[in-house]
């Protein structure tokens, strides 16, 4: 594939069209699972060997303390896992002022409660969801992929999912694999015209996590694309799969009005981490940064992810990526900027499939391809190597 290739308009409109053919064989399709699944071990065989060098070395323990390397992979439960495993186990509990539970969505815990049920433990059957899940999302988001690029771009930005260098978080006890199988299959199902699913993946992806619930900027472009076409009952089931991320959405303040008598209580809870969602957060964010950057220098990540996660959207849109799928990610990761906080802005863009297809559409040469894939992969391995020292 030469680079004019990659940067020619995609012929797939502003969504795609399920009734264009796939520009994948079956013979192409097979291999490029195999390429996948290869760069899913490699990957994970690196995530591995960071959290088990961290108990080798019997630390250090940075802010997680001494018990967290004294376990094989105890490290991935840590951080927000933690908090998935309260609610899994005890349900919610709003603490007014301080850091509690109701930040978190409740369908990844409810899912370790059943695990908790089942005698693995709410936190080991966290890590073995978001581990086994990891997979198919990236199988899903490499169909996806297919319907709106040219299949080996398709094929690697599945790679370079994999090998993300913040996708350890894909392996921790945490929903992210589980979300961008929804927010990927979502697209796919609506594609087919399978509204049905698509409005599960949809309504289960934002109990997950609210970023799921972008997915509804493209899915509205497809519908509006196709509705002339559509028989009523098509449009009926259509406008369901559309209502179904702003209505799991909804459900969540109302779920916690009935359980703990606070329907605000998500958004106080993310005030003990120094989260206000304003119209003035994005000022907020700029006017304080320097100082949050005096006192956790870590940010600078964040920083730099938001930086380079912005030039993606950039060259995917110009490389003919879907604009609604574009705009999708740019909300994934510009609307927690109006928390007036930067804090795992990296981790947020994992959600985002057209950061992936960005990085695609820069590599158009196999020279480039590699340098992209070795660098994701040492950046992989130091990333989990500082897992007891920074907030993922």
């Amino acid at each position: 594939m030469t680079t004019g290739d990659v940067l020619a308009p995609s012929p797939y409109g502003a969504f795609g069209h399920a009734e264009l053919p796939s520009r994948a064989t079956p013979s192409t399709r097979r291999a490029a699972l195999r390429e996948i699944l290869l760069w899913w071990l490699v990957s994970r065989a690196v995530v591995t060997a960071g959290v088990l060098t961290l108990v080798a070395l019997d630390g250090p323990a940075g802010h997680l303390g001494r018990s967290i390397v004294e376990h094989p992979f105890r490290i991935l439960e840590a951080w927000d896992g933690r908090w998935y495993v309260l609610v899994a186990q005890h349900g919610y509990l709003s603490v007014p002022g301080q850091r509690s539970d109701p930040a978190f969505f409740p369908f990844f815990p409810a899912l370790m409660h059943a695990g908790n049920v089942a005698g693995i433990g709410a936190a080991g059957a966290g890590v073995l969801i978001a581990n086994l899940v990891f997979p198919l999302s990236l199988i899903a988001l490499y169909e996806l992929g297919c319907h709106l690029l040219p299949e080996p771009l398709a094929r690697r930005a599945a790679v370079y999912a994999a090998v993300f260098p913040v996708g350890f978080a894909f392996s921790m006890a945490y929903p992210q694999s589980l979300v961008l199988l929804a927010v990927a299959l979502a697209g796919v199902l609506a594609i087919r015209g399978q509204w049905i699913g698509c409005a599960a993946c949809l309504g289960l992806g934002t109990l997950a996590r609210p970023e799921c619930f972008f997915v509804v900027v493209p899915v509205a472009v497809l519908v509006a694309q196709r509705w002339r076409a559509m028989p009523p009952l098509e449009r009926g089931k259509a406008v369901g799969a559309l209502l179904a991320g702003p209505t799991a959405l909804l459900s969540f303040p109302v779920y916690l009005a009935w359980t703990i008598h606070d329907p605000w209580a998500w958004s106080r809870a993310q005030e003990g981490w120094g989260r206000a969602f304003r119209l003035d957060g994005l000022f907020r964010l700029v006017v304080q940064l320097p100082e949050q950057l005096a006192h956790n220098p870590w940010l600078i990540r964040d920083v730099v992810a938001v930086v380079v996660y912005a030039w993606l959207f950039v060259v995917a849109r110009r490389a003919g990526v879907p604009l609604a799928w574009v705009v999708a990610g740019a909300l994934v990761v510009a609307v927690p900027l109006t928390s007036g906080s930067v804090m795992s802005e990296a981790r947020f863009g994992l959600l985002a499939p057209a950061i992936y297809w960005g990085l695609a559409c820069a590599t158009a040469t196999p020279r480039r391809d590699r340098v992209v894939r070795s660098v994701c992969l040492v950046l992989l391995a130091i990333g989990t190597l500082t897992l007891p020292f920074v907030f993922p």
